[in-house]
C-alpha cells in the first residue's frame, strides 16, 4: 500500500542522512559519534551502514572490539547482497573470527561476493579450492 511505500522512501531517505553523518564523523576520526549514526542507519537497515557498523566493531572503532557484533552487522548487509560484507563475512568463517571456523561457509560467502564481479572475494576462493584440492591429494581432510 502507498502508506508502507511511502515509510520506507522515508527510512530510506533517513538512513542516507544517518549515514552521510556517520561517513563524516568516521573520516574526522570521531568513531563513537560514527558509530552512533552508522547504527542509527543500520537499525533503518541500510547495507551500507551495516557493513561500516560491522567494520566498527571487527576493529574496535568506536565500541569494543567483537567479531561477534562484526559477524552480525557483516550478515545483515550480507544477505542485503553487499558484497563487500559478503567478503568480510567470508574472511570470519575462513578465520573462525565471530563464528565457528567453516572452509564451507567461508566458500559460500565468497563465491556470493565473486558473482558480483568482487576480485579479491574470486582470488580468494581460488586459494581456498587450490588448498582444499592440494590437501585432497594428501588425503587430509
Amino acid at each position: 500500500n502507498s502508506e508502507t511505500i511511502i515509510k520506507s522512501d522515508y527510512n530510506i531517505s533517513k538512513a542516507g542522512k544517518y549515514l552521510y553523518r556517520a561517513n563524516d564523523y568516521y573520516n574526522k576520526k570521531s568513531y563513537e559519534k560514527a558509530v552512533k549514526f552508522y547504527k542509527k542507519a543500520a537499525e533503518l537497515g541500510n547495507p551500507v551502514a551495516q557493513y561500516c557498523l560491522g567494520g566498527c566493531y571487527y576493529y574496535g572503532l568506536g565500541v569494543p572490539k567483537s567479531y561477534s557484533d562484526a559477524v552480525a552487522w557483516y550478515r545483515k548487509s550480507a544477505d542485503q547482497g553487499n558484497e563487500w560484507a559478503q567478503l568480510q563475512l567470508a574472511r570470519c568463517y575462513e578465520r573462525g573470527e565471530g563464528v565457528t571456523k567453516s572452509l564451507a561457509e567461508a566458500k559460500k560467502w565468497y563465491a556470493k561476493s565473486a558473482d558480483q564481479g568482487n576480485e579479491w572475494a574470486k582470488e580468494q576462493l581460488d586459494s581456498l579450492v587450490m588448498i582444499e584440492n592440494y590437501l585432497l591429494k594428501f588425503g587430509v581432510k
